[in-house]
C-alpha cells in the first residue's frame, strides 16, 4: 500500500493565504448595511402603498405617482427654508400632503375620470397617466428653472443620533420607518374597519353594482386619491432630506415602487410593505455584499430590482402575498354591510 500523504482538496496553507489577503468579511459593515437597507426599505415602501391604495379602488397603475413623489419633496424643501426646526418638519410633511393630494385629485377630475366614464380600459388609463407624468415632470422643470431653484436640499439635515456596532441610527430613521409602520397599519385598518374602507372595497370589485346600491362612487374615489397622492407627498418629504431633489427624483424611485407593490400583488398593503423592504434589502445589504466579494459596481443596483419584477412576473404574477381579493368576504356582504348606513 502506498503510505505517501494524499492531499484532498485545497491545501490549508493556502487557505490561511487567502483569508489573510482578503478579510473582506471582517471588514464588511453588516450592522452599517441592515439599518441602511431599513431607511430605504422604509421609504420605498412609503412610495409604493400610495401605488397600492390607489391601484386597489381604481384599478389605474398611475405612473404619475412619481411626480406627485417629486412635488412632495420640493414643497418640503422649500417648507424647511422657510420655517426652522423642529416646527418645519411637521409643516413640511402637511403641505406635502396637500399639495401631492390635490394635484392627483385635480388630475383625476381633468383626466382620469372623464376617461373611465367614456370606457377607457385599464391599458388606456395607464397611457394616460404615462401621459400626465411627462407633463408634470416637464411643467415642474418649467417652474424651478424660471425660479433657479433646479436643485434644492431640505434645510433639515440627516444627524446620527444612536451608534450600534458599525451602524449609525438617524434622525431620518427614527422618522421615516415609524412613519411608514403607522401609514400601513392605518391604511388596513381603514379598508377593513371603517365604513368609507368597506366603500373602498366595493368600488374596487365592482364600481357600477356599488353606486347602483348607493355608494357615492365619486366621493370614494376622491377620498382614495386624496390618501393615495398624499402619501407620495410624504415620501417625497422624507426624500428631500435624505437626498438632492431634481425633476427626475420621482421617477427614478417609481420603479421601486412599484416593484414593491407587485411583490404585494398590487393589492395588499402588507405585501406593499414586505415588498418595500426586500427591494431595500436588495439593493443593499445583496449589493453591499456583491460589491465586497465579487466587485460589481453599486451603480448597477436597479438591476436588481428589474430582475426580481420580472421573476416575479413571470413565476408568481398575483403577487408572494395573496391578492386583496381572495381575502375579500365577498362583495354582497360588503354591500349589506354598507347598506344601513345610507339608510340612515
Amino acid at each position: 500500500m502506498d503510505k505517501r500523504q494524499v492531499h484532498v482538496g485545497i491545501p490549508i496553507k493556502s487557505l490561511l493565504s487567502f483569508f489573510k489577503e482578503h478579510n473582506k468579511l471582517v471588514q464588511f459593515q453588516v450592522v452599517d448595511s441592515i439599518v441602511r437597507s431599513i431607511l430605504i426599505g422604509s421609504m420605498y415602501t412609503l412610495v409604493a402603498i400610495g401605488i397600492t391604495q390607489t391601484f386597489a379602488v381604481t384599478r389605474i397603475a398611475n405612473f404619475s405617482h412619481g411626480e406627485l413623489v417629486t412635488m412632495g419633496a420640493y414643497v418640503a424643501a422649500i417648507v424647511t427654508k422657510l420655517v426652522s426646526f423642529p416646527l418645519s418638519l411637521p409643516l413640511a410633511i402637511a403641505a406635502s400632503f396637500a399639495v401631492s393630494a390635490a394635484v392627483i385629485t385635480s388630475i383625476d377630475e381633468i383626466v382620469f375620470k372623464p376617461l373611465t366614464r367614456r370606457g377607457a380600459t385599464p391599458l388606456m388609463l395607464m397611457v394616460a397617466s404615462f401621459a400626465v407624468s411627462i407633463g408634470l415632470r416637464y411643467s415642474m422643470y418649467v417652474a424651478v428653472v424660471s425660479q433657479k431653484i433646479l436643485t434644492v436640499m431640505s434645510e433639515i439635515s440627516v444627524q446620527v443620533v444612536y451608534v450600534v456596532g458599525d451602524g449609525q441610527i438617524t434622525n431620518l430613521f427614527l422618522w421615516a420607518v415609524p412613519i411608514t409602520i403607522v401609514s400601513v397599519i392605518l391604511l388596513e385598518a381603514i379598508f377593513r374597519l371603517t365604513k368609507v374602507g368597506k366603500a373602498m372595497r366595493a368600488v374596487a370589485e365592482n364600481a357600477s353594482l356599488a353606486a347602483a346600491t348607493g355608494v357615492d362612487v365619486d366621493r370614494i374615489r376622491r377620498i382614495t386619491w386624496i390618501i393615495g397622492g398624499g402619501l407620495a407627498g410624504v415620501a417625497g418629504s422624507m426624500w428631500s432630506i435624505y437626498t438632492q431633489t431634481n425633476p427626475e427624483i420621482g421617477w427614478l424611485i417609481l420603479l421601486r415602487g412599484f416593484a414593491a407593490s407587485t411583490i404585494g400583488g398590487l393589492s395588499s398593503f402588507s405585501g406593499t410593505i414586505l415588498g418595500g423592504y426586500i427591494i431595500g434589502f436588495a439593493e443593499n445589504f445583496v449589493m453591499d455584499l456583491l460589491n465586497r466579494f465579487l466587485g460589481i459596481n453599486v451603480i448597477y443596483k436597479p438591476t436588481i430590482t428589474f430582475i426580481i419584477m420580472i421573476v416575479l412576473l413571470v413565476f408568481k404574477p398575483k403577487g408572494i402575498v395573496l391578492e386583496y381579493t381572495n381575502l375579500r368576504e365577498g362583495l354582497a356582504k360588503l354591500i349589506r354591510e354598507i347598506r344601513p348606513s345610507n339608510r340612515n
